[in-house]
């Protein structure tokens, strides 16, 4: 079979036969063949061709190609935004925990001195009765 207009050059023959035998005026079989044959032949126009399908073939290669170049570059800009945002909150948090560890050790002493200022009269009071009993 055919492909193209061959189809369409030897379809108005054996179509105009057709439908002159069914009676119908040469003038009017000739334009029904006429109109198919243009709706075939628009419609055909419009069918992809080999070359058509290998331009798209290419394209979409192409187009993938560029996507997952495209790709790459967003997950390593990504990837780089991550480092570096990971780096920015490991500084910060050795930073805080500095500033606790500070404050902690501030608070120790605090509550170290407030330890010797309570216990230190009581163990010299304890000290004294100590000594006192001893004496007598």
């Amino acid at each position: 079979m055919q492909t193209g207009k061959p189809i369409i050059v030897h379809m108005p023959i054996d179509s105009v036969e057709s439908l002159e035998e069914a009676k119908l005026p040469p003038g009017a079989a000739r334009a029904i063949v006429r109109v198919i044959a243009n709706h075939v032949t628009e419609a055909v126009s419009h069918l992809a061709t080999k070359d058509d399908l290998e331009e798209f073939k290419v394209a979409m290669k192409r187009d993938a190609a560029e996507f997952r170049t495209e790709m790459r570059q967003e997950f390593a800009d990504f990837h780089a935004e991550m480092r570096r945002e990971f780096a920015e909150f490991q500084a910060e948090m050795r930073r805080e925990f500095a500033e606790l560890r500070i404050e902690v050790q501030r608070q120790m002493f605090k509550w170290f001195l407030a330890f010797l200022g309570v216990m230190l009269p009581a163990y010299t009071s304890l000290a004294f009765f100590v000594v006192q009993y001893v004496k007598k």
